[in-house]
């Protein structure tokens, strides 16, 4: 589930609902119950992606990404809240043989900001051998948010994924 996994984000960022709820305008309870109804919008999303300092993005092959950026957002930056500006958090920048975007018309020009900070450098997991997946605890998984991320900053949210739907099949009864 996707509220699963932005859990896990906040986990291994040490972020609190409280921060997140505060950064969306609602109480930490709204908060809780947009996680247990899993709604978030895609400009929610977004916005998640910068409060955790990562990326939210669509990834073609390994050369074709498209990154979804605070400038993406429907509302006008006046209406979002201050840390969630792009002169607050300037968004990251991608070389232009990795990124395909398309080229803005006119009014887009004047009215997204290009941004300047450099790409953070990807991480590089260590690989989920057939040993390392044997020694996880598939029961625990999707129970337990910090085990879920010491396995993602183990293994790679790919790896956690794979192993959340394993979890899921096991706990599954087959009729």
């Amino acid at each position: 589930m996707v509220s699963d996994k932005i859990k896990a984000l906040l986990s291994m960022r040490g972020k609190k609902y409280k921060e997140l709820a505060g950064l969306f305008g609602i109480s930490e309870q709204a908060m809780r119950n947009k996680f247990a109804r899993g709604s978030f919008s895609a400009d929610e999303l977004i916005m998640i992606a910068d409060f955790v300092e990562c990326q939210l993005a669509f990834e073609l092959d390994d050369t074709q990404k498209i990154f979804l950026t605070l400038a993406d957002l429907r509302s006008p930056a006046s209406e979002r809240p201050a840390s969630a500006s792009p002169a607050a958090t300037p968004a990251p920048t991608e070389s232009p043989e990795q990124e395909t975007k398309p080229e803005p018309t006119g009014a887009e020009q004047e009215t997204k900001p290009e941004p300047t900070t450099p790409k953070k450098k990807r991480k590089v997991y260590a690989p989920l051998t057939p040993e390392a997946a044997a020694k996880i605890d598939l029961k625990r998984l999707p129970y337990d948010i910090k085990y879920q991320a010491d396995i993602m900053n183990a293994f790679g949210m790919d790896a956690l994924t794979r192993l959340m739907n394993q979890a899921r099949e096991q706990a599954t009864p087959n009729p």
